[in-house]
């Protein structure tokens, strides 16, 4: 079976989702649609938003309200090659529409398709015809086809003769009812290869777009899409970075009708919080991380309000997937030290400074947020600002401008530069360097480590 529900990895179907406005927006969408159909909507996000979550509430409206919903992951089939060709066997397969099949597992009453077989015959007919015009060695194969029928040139393929038989193969899939519309979910196109990406693309300028009874709902990062596109076209637009990336957006502005961008909300905090119960059952009813760490500890700890304003000012938390990610880890290394403390009764009693929770949800951040170098750089500047004098931990960054400059430069839209502003604003209360090794090693790990252990930076 090739299709299936375009799957929320880290969301599901429980009412927290409310509260970050997925579901208003995918009602929102589907009554545009019902109104007003376009050829191509996206629905854009960056990366860990939740745009396959907010697809497959759509796809569940659109059912509802009598459309026909196929879902075509583009990631899954780029070793294939060709996009295209996946995406009409797709559209010709029943199982590719879950929202119109809830329960697949019953054996079928009736076809799925009113002309199956017109269907499965015109799928045959676009693949061998895209295969023609793919890059390198379609014309080959066309060329080798016509000396074996011993014609002497090749049946011409052109985008009418594609078109027309889309629209043939939409017909069919859609049935006589020209009420009836098609709507194809795609998801993932963002994480293919940008030539991938870029000739889809194309394929939707060209030939894709058949009348009104089909619309194609792409869910993608359109900055990632944007600079796909500027790449491709580089040595024709010979241009600076920023206008080759104005380019790539114009593009995009051209080849898609509609768009819905999902905005980040610090509401995640508490979703997150609600999907996590499964690492530890003691996040059930807990309003933040602060207040978690609290109980855990039994007690208040400096830095708490600096905690949280992190997770109220710093938009790049507000992913859901980040936030997932960064309050698990948090909450999995914090798990490792009390597990620790259980055989060395000193750990959190003297041996750790009471602050040592802000820094561990830093660390937790940065590892969520940055690469690797960009973090170690951090741990060893920090290591440096809080050198010990005569046995004393310097309470004052050596750099006064903060902390953040450690974590290097980044573009200015980039929507981390928010930490790292943050950092720079003011510092969570500083603890000895060889404690922020130790706290950085147990969130790589989330293992149970002793204090006394070489650091390893």
């Amino acid at each position: 079976m090739i299709g299936h529900t375009l799957g929320s990895e880290y969301l599901g179907e429980g009412a927290r989702q409310e509260m970050l406005g997925a579901d208003k927006m995918a009602e929102q969408i589907a009554s545009d649609l019902h109104r007003d159909p376009q050829p191509v909507v996206g629905v854009y996000g960056r990366w860990g938003t939740g745009k396959t979550h907010l697809l497959n509430l759509l796809g569940n409206k659109l059912a509802e309200m009598g459309f026909l919903v196929a879902c075509f992951r583009a990631w899954e089939y780029e070793a294939e090659g060709d996009l295209v060709a996946a995406l009409l066997r797709v559209l010709s397969d029943e199982a590719s529409y879950p929202f119109n099949n809830p329960n697949d597992t019953a054996p079928p009453q009736q076809p799925f398709f009113p002309d199956s077989e017109t269907v499965r015959e015109l799928t045959k007919e676009l693949i061998t015809e895209i295969a023609d015009l793919a890059p390198g060695g379609g014309i080959v194969r066309a060329l080798w086809r016509a000396r074996e029928s011993e014609r002497l040139q090749p049946p011409p393929v052109s985008v009418e003769t594609i078109r027309h038989k889309l629209e043939r193969l939409i017909k069919a899939i859609t049935g006589d009812n020209d009420n009836q519309r098609l709507v194809v979910l795609i998801d993932d196109l963002d994480r293919c290869a940008p030539p991938n990406m870029v000739r889809m693309f194309e394929w939707f300028k060209n030939h894709l777009i058949v009348g009104r009874r089909v619309t194609y709902v792409m869910g993608l990062d359109h900055r990632m899409a944007a600079r796909a596109v500027a790449g491709h076209y580089r040595d024709y637009l010979g241009g600076a970075g920023s206008e080759m990336l104005d380019y790539g957006y114009r593009y995009l502005d051209k080849l898609i009708e509609r768009d819905y961008e999902i905005q980040p909300s610090p509401d995640s905090e508490k979703m997150a919080l609600e999907r996590l119960k499964n690492i530890s059952s003691s996040v059930v009813g807990i309003n933040g991380i602060g207040e978690w760490t609290r109980r855990e500890l039994g007690k208040d700890f400096p830095g708490e309000r600096y905690m949280t304003r992190l997770l109220e000012r710093v938009p790049a938390l507000w992913t859901p997937r980040v936030m997932i990610r960064v309050l698990g880890t948090y909450i999995m290394a914090f798990q490792a030290i009390k597990e620790q403390a259980e055989k060395e009764r000193s750990l959190l009693d003297n041996d750790l400074k009471p602050a040592f929770p802000v820094w561990l949800f830093i660390i937790s951040s940065l590892h969520h947020l940055f690469e690797p170098n960009r973090v170690e750089s951090f741990v060893r500047g920090v290591g440096r600002a809080t050198a010990l004098e005569e046995g004393r931990e310097v309470t004052e960054p050596e750099n006064m401008d903060g902390l953040g400059y450690l974590l290097g430069e980044l573009e200015e839209n980039d929507p981390r530069r928010s930490l790292i502003d943050e950092l720079n604003k003011r510092h969570p209360p500083m603890i000895p360097a060889d404690h922020v090794q130790y706290l950085y090693r147990v969130v790589k790990e989330k293992t149970p480590r002793s204090l006394k252990e070489k650091p390893i930076l």
